[in-house]
């Protein structure tokens, strides 16, 4: 049933922010089950979007509402060469928001508590390594979440974050960027060519042709799937593809690297981001202001974020506002070509996938309209018995 369909038959009972509620929960009604760890750790965002709706429409402070909102933290799941490193830069750089993520260097393994460090130009750091599964059971002695000191937790590791770093009252709440498979994979191809400092980096693959990495036992294929469901190894199956999508579908606010800019701004609205104003980056000492600073940050890296194809999900803004890492320049693979449709059966799982992602962005995106839509029309209503009321 389309998101269009069920709107339609829902106006008739509720407003425009419960319409899009109970349309989602009608989407995620299936039979599939979710690993425990899974669907106790990560709250189902139905649940969280009618949190948010609730604490918007109140007129008075909700005490229980509020206290639920804070015990949950945003998780982002990083996919290589998705556009992660884009959003990182933007809410780590720009909103210099305090993150978990891979700063817990070596020489800090021997601290037995949480502090905040300096790297990347801010202090905003938390001193642990959520990019591997022993830092990630550092965070977890550590109490990471728990502590509620991070406003934003970052990792490629989805299964091992979310069984071991949160828990049935300290939830995260769970969003992604996501790429066509083909480009992504042939991205990650260029990328892992060059980058020595990569833990994966595989010397076999500097003098490689795409052709060649496309044929050999090294090509990804469906990673994106695999990880969802922890299945790194072995067939895949339709009951695996059906548990990807019901947690996508139930626990993840997706992006789209393709819509770059829209997506940072669902993110935003949904995770009620906002720049914190009592951390500051070196860079801020060529700006009048702080607002100057956060404004072109985030412009320089909504610029890259949507540069030309073939680059989106390689771009981001870091060592100063507006500069390169992560960057590197690559065509854009050829539809027609024979590496195209190989890396195509390859990931098919995974592209299958990707078409389910798109149609789950697009409803995703009527919703938050719809929730935003509903906001406009109840400040339009305030204003309008405000000024009933003085006259």
């Amino acid at each position: 049933i389309s998101l269009v369909i069920i709107l339609a038959i829902h106006q008739i009972f509720y407003t425009s922010g419960e319409i899009a509620y109970h349309a989602y929960r009608i989407l995620s009604i299936t039979d599939v089950e979710l690993p425990t760890h899974i669907e106790n750790n990560l709250i189902d965002k139905a649940e969280y979007f009618q949190l948010i709706q609730r604490q918007k429409n109140d007129s008075t402070t909700n005490k229980e509402t509020d206290i639920l909102l804070n015990s949950i933290t945003p998780f982002y799941w990083h996919v290589a060469k998705a556009g992660g490193t884009a959003v990182q830069t933007l809410y780590r750089q720009c909103f210099t928001l305090i993150t978990a993520a891979e700063i817990g260097r070596p020489e800090l393994e021997h601290e037995d508590f949480l502090r905040i460090v300096h790297a990347n130009g801010s202090t905003n750091h938390l001193n642990v390594d959520i990019s591997t599964v022993p830092g990630i059971l550092r965070a977890k002695k550590l109490r990471l979440v728990q502590s509620h000191i991070s406003q934003l937790i970052f990792s490629p590791l989805f299964d091992e974050s979310t069984e071991l770093l949160f828990d049935d009252e300290n939830k995260g709440i769970m969003f992604a960027m996501f790429r066509h498979p083909v480009d992504r994979v042939v991205s990650l191809f260029y990328y892992l060519q060059k980058a020595t400092w990569e833990p994966t980096y595989n010397p076999s693959l500097a003098n490689m042709t795409l052709l060649e990495y496309v044929n050999s036992p090294l090509v990804e294929a469906n990673f994106v799937l695999r990880s969802l469901v922890n299945k790194f190894t072995g067939p895949l199956s339709p009951a695996d593809l059906d548990l990807a999508k019901e947690i996508l579908r139930r626990k993840c606010i997706v992006g789209i690297v393709e819509e770059f800019n829209d997506s940072v701004q669902i993110f935003e609205q949904s995770l009620r981001l906002e720049p914190n104003m009592r951390v500051y980056a070196e860079q801020e000492v060529d700006f009048d202001s702080r607002q100057e600073y956060v404004s072109t940050c985030v412009n320089n890296l909504k610029k890259r974020g949507s540069s030309a194809p073939g680059s989106v999900g390689d771009t981001a803004v870091a060592d100063g506002v507006g500069a390169n890492v992560n960057r590197h320049s690559h065509g854009k693979i050829d539809k027609q070509s024979e590496e195209y449709k190989i890396l195509a059966r390859k990931n098919g799982w995974d592209m299958t996938l990707w078409t389910f992602i798109q149609q789950l962005y697009n409803e995703q995106k009527m919703m938050l309209e719809s929730m935003l839509e509903e906001k406009d029309n109840l400040r339009d209503n305030d204003v309008s018995t405000s000024t009933s009321a003085a006259s």
